[in-house]
């Protein structure tokens, strides 16, 4: 994945005791374009497997839950009866731009 690492160079910061801060385009502010280039690389790499879960370590994993929700296969997973939901239920989402509309909360 090179275009990932390239981005940690770019924009990631390291802070006292060697800490990666990535949290302006993965965690904090998501960038939903990168998000959808990592889900091509993940369905690239691992498409003669038979994968039905992706963990992670943070809460930032609900960037890659939205956008998966947003491709094809977001279909399949509420199929298999797994739940693909947030508090910031998303309203629309524009593609071209990545500009993401959430509902707003009752």
């Amino acid at each position: 994945m090179n275009f990932l690492e390239e981005r940690i160079v770019k924009d990631g910061v390291v802070k006292a005791g060697n800490i990666l801060k990535v949290d302006s385009f993965l965690n904090h502010q998501m960038d939903v374009r990168l998000f959808r280039q990592m889900g091509e690389e993940f369905k690239r790499r691992f498409a003669d497997k038979s994968i039905n879960k992706i963990l992670t370590i943070e809460a930032s994993g609900i960037g890659i839950a939205i956008e998966k929700g947003f491709q094809p296969g977001g279909a399949k997973i509420h199929e298999m009866g797994y739940p693909l939901e947030s508090l910031a239920i998303v309203e629309s989402m524009d593609d071209a731009t990545g500009t993401v509309v959430f509902r707003p909360q009752p």
